[in-house]
């Protein structure tokens, strides 16, 4: 509700006459220069930053905004007119924009590339509008956001790079895994676009128990520290934040098994051979029996009493050998998976005839 309010405030600025003309102004200069081949947006701000002197902040900003929009746009005239694009984005625009040009439908080639741009521009402004405040979660696992300053501010900043170390390691192990799929697969469909948004969005809620529990555990149970303000004191805050954690865990590796599972599903589209279907399933139960350990982290979250609720955490450990013993049982079938098939692809002798047959001959 705070974002549409915001955005409702915005557009009552934008809309006043005086900045719609800024933004028409903005534009139409922006236009032309990017028209010049080698200036761009950036040269072209800078050269007409003088004439905002005096200006209305608000103003300044929004024909600024107009000049950027305009210089991109205008970088594709050339491409489509000369093939010579103004500046770098505008090199694929020369690749249809000016064969167009060439059969004689330039201007529909320049009404395209401005619509285009129109759609494209809008839909990164809406998108930075949404998302920008969750994706600020990230910024978490920066040990602090202001300058120390006082040796003892340093000093905490310092305590609390550890924890960024712990939480930094998890979110590049989830990044890397993310990564061998696209790696593998390579696909970009319905439900994979819904997939990893769900996987976004589990990541960015994932992030704020992530660095509370190491920076917690840390500072309190190997440092030990004094308990800051707000640390869980009562065995129950505990369980909960062992819950609130398992689940961001669950829910983590359980989407990036759906991922798994979906390929396993187009496996006929992507044309897996035997040892890659192999490795798909392999990627799937290693993923059920990750979130298999939150799950267990959990239960006994909730179930021991409350002197053994340190349990809970301890489960984790339980990562190590569970994905010890799944790569070394995995690889010693994986190994036998080559053999196995050159034994099926070579033809079986004849068998020998029997001793009347033999005789008969």
């Amino acid at each position: 509700m705070e974002t549409l309010t915001h955005i409702l405030n915005g557009f009552a600025v934008c809309l006043q006459p005086i900045n719609l003309w800024y933004t028409f102004l903005g534009c139409f200069l922006g236009t032309i220069i990017g028209v010049l081949p080698g200036i761009g947006p950036s040269a072209t701000i800078a050269l007409l930053i003088p004439i905002t002197y005096g200006m209305n902040p608000t103003s300044a900003l929004i024909m600024m905004c107009g000049i950027f929009y305009g210089a991109r746009y205008g970088g594709s005239t050339t491409a489509i007119l000369i093939n010579t694009p103004g500046e770098a984005s505008s090199v694929m625009t020369t690749l249809d924009g000016y064969a167009m040009a060439k059969n004689g439908r330039a201007g529909a080639a320049l009404a395209i590339s401005a619509i285009a741009s129109f759609i494209a521009g809008t839909l990164g402004v809406v998108g930075l509008t949404l998302f920008a405040l969750p994706l600020t979660a990230v910024t978490l696992l920066v040990v602090s956001l202001e300058v120390p300053r006082s040796y003892d501010e340093l000093m905490n900043v310092m305590r609390g790079f550890v924890a960024f170390a712990i939480c930094f390691a998890v979110l590049v192990s989830i990044w890397h895994e993310h990564f061998v799929f696209f790696r593998r697969y390579g696909l970009h469909d319905g439900p994979i676009v819904w997939l990893n948004a769900a996987l976004l969005f589990v990541v960015l809620f994932y992030v704020y128990p992530l660095k509370f529990l190491f920076t917690l555990v840390i500072n309190q149970v190997l440092l030990r520290l004094p308990s800051p303000e707000g640390s869980p004191t009562t065995p129950g805050q505990v369980r909960e934040l062992f819950v609130v954690y398992g689940s961001g865990v669950i829910a983590v590796f359980a989407v990036l098994a759906l991922l798994y599972a979906y390929a396993l599903k187009r496996r006929g589209q992507l044309d897996l051979d035997r040892i890659e279907l192999f490795d798909t399933r392999a990627s799937l139960t290693r993923n059920l029996l990750a979130a298999g350990v939150g799950v267990v982290s959990i239960a006994i979250a909730l179930t021991v009493p409350d002197r053994m609720i340190g349990l809970a955490g301890y489960a984790y450990f339980l990562f190590a050998p569970v994905f010890a013993l799944h790569g070394s049982m995995s690889g010693s079938r994986r190994r036998r998976l080559p053999a196995r098939e050159a034994a099926e692809r070579t033809p079986h002798a004849d068998p020998l005839p029997a001793r009347g047959e033999k005789e008969e001959a």
